[in-house]
């Protein structure tokens, strides 16, 4: 009788893609870091326009992170052309200051503040 392993790849899960938009090299890169090791299949974009470039070919990530602040478009404005482009992902804004409004729950279904704790972050998306 030939035992068969068992599979726990991620192969038996639901794919867990996450679009990371952050212009910050070392929190962007270390953001993706831990989301691989819990893992979730990562792309970063240093910026909002190539994020939505990113969109635009077809890539549909469960999960969308976009930093308040980028180089070139503001984070609720990717979040504003993610949510048309991907309807179905899971977007939430990271930043490192206080809003001065909510954003949108229609668009945005969570804020994050820096420092962000990874495991608020899962959980937040992970649970419905």
């Amino acid at each position: 009788m030939t035992m068969q392993p068992k599979n726990d790849s991620k192969q038996d899960r639901p794919p867990r893609r996450v679009l990371v938009v952050d212009d910050d090299i070392e929190a962007g890169s270390a953001l993706a870091k831990v989301l691989e090791l819990k893992g979730f299949d990562v792309v970063i974009h240093r910026d909002g326009t190539s994020a939505l470039e990113h969109l635009r070919a077809g890539s549909q990530p469960n999960f969308i992170l976009t930093d308040l602040i980028l180089p070139d478009l503001d984070g609720r404005e990717v979040a504003r052309q993610a949510r048309l482009l991907a309807p179905e992902a899971r977007i939430g804004l990271i930043t490192g200051w206080s809003l001065e409004e909510e954003p949108d729950p229609s668009i945005v279904d969570a804020v994050f503040l820096k420092p962000i704790e990874i495991r608020v972050v899962i959980s937040t998306f992970l649970d419905p």
